[in-house]
């Protein structure tokens, strides 16, 4: 299963990346009123889940709360990209492992703190989600400043979403 996953995982930050040559510095950066942001911004999160994920699994406890926000990769998709490069080669290496057990921790509303038990393939699937999410919010900026941007065909939609349009183009 941790070999599927790190492939789903690798699948969608393929599509990010075709996302990242499609569109300018300029549009990366532009804020946009809608996301109340910048797509620069959306990437940066989605990179840095995959960096304390990844920074977690060495001590088996992921702190998803204590992100960077490396201002860097929001400068340039070339940036962004280059990080992705780095969470694709990472993804391979770890595709081999067994399910291990871990623990995550965030942060709740109101200064509370938890840590849960999990496991490799949950996490693998958190980051995958967590990615599907906030492609469907860089959709919606990319659609807002450049909709004349080629994205791929699924993008920022989950497979059961698209699995269950599909049921319903076949029984119409």
């Amino acid at each position: 299963m941790v070999t599927t996953l790190c492939q789903m995982n690798v699948f969608l930050l393929q599509e990010n990346i075709t996302v990242l040559q499609e569109i300018s510095e300029n549009n990366y950066t532009e804020y946009i009123t809608t996301l109340n942001g910048t797509l620069a911004g959306h990437f940066r999160h989605i990179i840095e889940y995959y960096n304390v994920f990844f920074e977690g699994l060495e001590y088996q406890k992921i702190d998803y709360s204590a992100r960077k926000r490396d201002k860097s990769i929001e400068a340039s998709p070339y940036n962004a990209i280059i990080a992705i490069q780095g969470i694709e080669t990472k993804l391979s290496s770890i595709a081999h492992l067994e399910n291990i057990s871990l623990f995550i921790a965030d942060d709740l509303p109101n200064g509370i703190e938890t840590t849960l038990p999990s496991n490799l393939s949950r996490e693998l699937l958190a980051v995958y989600t967590h990615t599907i999410h906030h492609n469907a919010i860089i959709k919606i900026g990319i659609l807002t400043i450049a909709p004349q941007t080629k994205l791929p065909e699924h993008f920022g939609i989950a497979p059961s979403t698209i699995a269950f349009h599909q049921q319903q183009s076949i029984s119409i």
